[in-house]
């Protein structure tokens, strides 16, 4: 079980995202709910952009899978 707070749990939270992790398995490992997880990632993606967020994320899976 992981203990933080602030930004390193967010941080986490969108590096796990963005390496393909699913929320159920964030959520376990951040111990936080899958909706917390959710709104981490929406909040990240909305300063992001939305598009640009996708895309990163498609790129690390495709990168992790090579």
């Amino acid at each position: 079980m992981v203990f933080r707070t602030g930004d390193d749990l967010k941080s986490g939270v969108v590096y796990e995202w963005l390496r393909g992790s699913s929320r159920d398995k964030i959520s376990g490992i951040y111990n936080i709910s899958t909706g917390g997880v959710t709104n981490i990632v929406n909040e990240w993606r909305n300063n992001i952009g939305a598009y640009i967020a996708e895309d990163l994320r498609e790129l690390s899976i495709s990168l992790k899978k090579a």
